[in-house]
């Protein structure tokens, strides 16, 4: 074997030496980036998951989060997740983009690593504001209850199961039989700590998140009217 070939092969084996080790550490301890920084997560409650540059811009130009003088972010999975506070709430942010994958990828990520500690997430997305020169964030709604309905199942005109969605209720200018037939929309699985998984359709909300957005990331906030035209 000539010394060229000999010299290529050891280099491809320490390449290949050198990435299975790093791919080994990653899958094996996720969180070594964040233990090695002796980032102080233990007290963190809240997650913010954001959409686009703009809804980041909205919340820096806020004023209201303060990130921690010391390590104020990690990168997990390509992401970067910034640590401070908002309105002197603990705060873990990180923004996404639109697509779906991105977002579940950073829930994921924010729910499955231990270090965050994140009792609960909030989503600031696009919103409207009637002033369109202003860069603010919408209405916050906190829902009683909310429904996959972007999850059924049609059902045929004549079909014996008939879905909760009942097209003919909609006909215009008055209500009658359509072909459409139905829709049934699918459940989901209800898991609680205190009781056995349940499939239902409407999944509801705790109060407790009404008393964190009215509370405690909103106390001593003053809050500009918009007039209505």
């Amino acid at each position: 074997m000539s010394s060229v070939n000999l010299a290529v092969l050891l280099v491809v084996g320490l390449l290949l030496v050198t990435a299975k080790q790093s791919m080994q550490m990653s899958l094996r301890n996720p969180n070594a980036e964040i233990e090695s920084s002796n980032c102080k997560l233990g007290f963190i409650h809240f997650g913010l998951v954001l959409t686009s540059d703009n809804s980041e811009k909205a919340l820096l130009d806020s004023g209201l989060f303060v990130p921690y003088s010391e390590n104020p972010y990690v990168d997990i999975v390509g992401r970067r997740f910034h640590i401070g506070y908002l309105n002197k709430t603990p705060l873990v942010y990180v923004k996404t983009g639109t697509q779906s994958v991105n977002v579940a990828t950073a829930v994921q990520t924010l729910f499955l690593n231990k270090t965050f500690r994140i009792s609960g997430i909030v989503f600031f997305g696009n919103a409207g504001s009637l002033d369109e020169n202003v860069l603010v964030p919408g209405d916050v709604v906190v829902p009683e209850a909310v429904a996959f309905t972007g999850v059924w199942e049609w059902e045929e005109f004549r079909a014996q199961n008939k879905g909760k969605l009942v097209f003919g209720n909609y006909n215009y200018p008055e209500n009658g039989e359509n072909l459409l037939g139905t829709a049934a929309y699918e459940n989901i699985t209800l898991y609680s700590p205190s009781e056995e998984p349940k499939e239902v359709f409407w999944l509801p909300i705790s109060s407790s998140w009404y008393k964190a957005a009215t509370e405690e990331l909103t106390k001593d906030l003053k809050f500009k009217r918009m007039p209505f035209w």
